[in-house]
C-alpha cells in the first residue's frame, strides 16, 4: 500500500469463530490465520465477544476496535450479521 498510495484494495471480512482459537494460544497466530495480505488498512472485527477483542487487540496494535466494541455493547454478538454492524458504525 505505501508503494501504491493511490492504489484502490478490496476489503476481505473474515470472520474469527472462537473455533480458530485451538490453533495456537498466540494471538498473533489467530491473526494470521485469518488476515491474509502485507497489512489491512483498517481493522473491522466481528464482534464475537469481549475476549474475542481482548486478544485480537495487542495483536492488531494501531487498529481501534471501538466499533467492534460499541455493536457489542449496543446489540450483543448477533453471530455473522455483527459485522454488517460494526460497518455501519
Amino acid at each position: 500500500m505505501a508503494a501504491q498510495p493511490d492504489a484502490v484494495v478490496a476489503c476481505v471480512t473474515v470472520e474469527i469463530c472462537s473455533a480458530a482459537f485451538y490453533l495456537d494460544d498466540d494471538e498473533g497466530v489467530l491473526v494470521s490465520a485469518c488476515l491474509f495480505s502485507d497489512g489491512p488498512g483498517a481493522a473491522l472485527v466481528h464482534p464475537g465477544g469481549r475476549d474475542v477483542l481482548d486478544a485480537i487487540g495487542p495483536a492488531i496494535p494501531g487498529y481501534s476496535l471501538a466499533e467492534s466494541r460499541s455493536v457489542l455493547q449496543t446489540h450483543g454478538n448477533m453471530s455473522s450479521p455483527s459485522i454488517l454492524f460494526v460497518l455501519e458504525e
